[in-house]
């Protein structure tokens, strides 16, 4: 005769209203809703976007309150605006938290769709 014991169970289990997707986009939206806008399809949830706030790379003074994911500003130097917000920082903490979920992280980049138009182009081409 077999032993059941509590911690086991001798069914399959289904688990029901598990959605792992959804889960995650509200806990980046509750942690990094001021930085970026987080949306997906809720029909095919293969891909999570993020898109970054304006206000996101905003100078700001520096402030020990409000000094997560900064950095000092190196490029311009003014007296009252010290920090901007790190994207780098943001990055590694948005792989952290969704490292069970997002099986790979891609970064589209906005400067480099207008300065390589020719070069997208002929890649259409030859995938097509």
């Amino acid at each position: 005769r077999r032993k059941v014991y509590k911690n086991l169970s001798t069914s399959d289990e289904v688990l029901y209203d598990w959605q792992p997707v959804e889960h995650l986009v509200a806990c980046l939206r509750q942690k990094f809703g001021s930085y970026a806008v987080f949306f997906y399809n809720n029909l095919a949830p293969d891909v999570i976007a993020m898109l970054w706030r304006p206000s996101t790379f905003v100078t700001q003074p520096f402030s020990a309150m409000n000094s997560n994911y900064k950095r000092p500003v190196m490029d311009e130097w003014h007296s009252d605006s010290l920090v901007v917000t790190n994207p780098d920082d943001i990055m590694r903490e948005i792989h952290h938290l969704s490292r069970n979920v997002v099986v790979d992280i891609l970064v589209l980049d906005d400067k480099s769709d207008k300065s390589n138009k020719n070069s997208t182009s002929s890649l259409k081409r030859k995938a097509a």
